[in-house]
């Protein structure tokens, strides 16, 4: 399983039970993603923002089709949140003909990452033991995603082991 999939897994999971406006309305969750400064995001804006950086470039118009009517969006909230995201720094806008065209600032992996450290420094106040008492008491945890999870260990481990000995 790639990094951004086992990201994605865990957001969604710390979503389920937290809720998205303990991720996303963290003020300046953004801090230090991609060495950028950026403010917060409301739910629908990381939602909406989620939704395009998997399908960019994107017009309006797709993104209405797309996203909108699903959720009895108009036009023109969707063109509002796309041009506050934009205003905020997370979509860049280009012309293309007569439309625009929005794309991400971060990449996928940058976005969640960014998601992932806010909630553990603003929410969990910087230490995992919360995050890890969940995955051990709560979350539906694959083989797959176990094996993962041991990786990562194991690389924290040499990484910590490597850090030792330069001191």
């Amino acid at each position: 399983m790639t990094a951004p999939r086992r990201i994605r897994i865990l957001t969604t999971d710390i979503v389920k039970r937290f809720g998205t406006c303990a991720i996303s309305r963290l003020e300046g969750w953004g801090g230090g993603v991609a060495g950028l400064e950026l403010p917060p995001l409301g739910d629908q804006e990381l939602e909406l923002l989620r939704f395009i950086t998997e399908r960019a470039p994107i017009t309006v118009r797709e993104a209405v089709e797309s996203y909108g009517k699903d959720r009895g969006l108009a036009r023109t909230t969707i063109l509002t949140m796309m041009e506050r995201l934009r205003a905020k720094g997370y979509l860049i806008r280009s012309e293309q003909g007569t439309a625009n065209e929005y794309s991400p600032r971060l990449s996928r992996s940058e976005l969640m990452r960014g998601v992932v450290r806010g909630f553990v420094e603003r929410t969990l106040g910087g230490t995992l033991s919360p995050f890890v008492a969940y995955l051990t008491d709560d979350a539906a945890v694959s083989p797959e995603e176990l094996e993962d999870l041991k990786r990562l260990v194991e690389e924290l481990e040499s990484r910590e082991g490597r850090g030792r000995g330069r001191e």
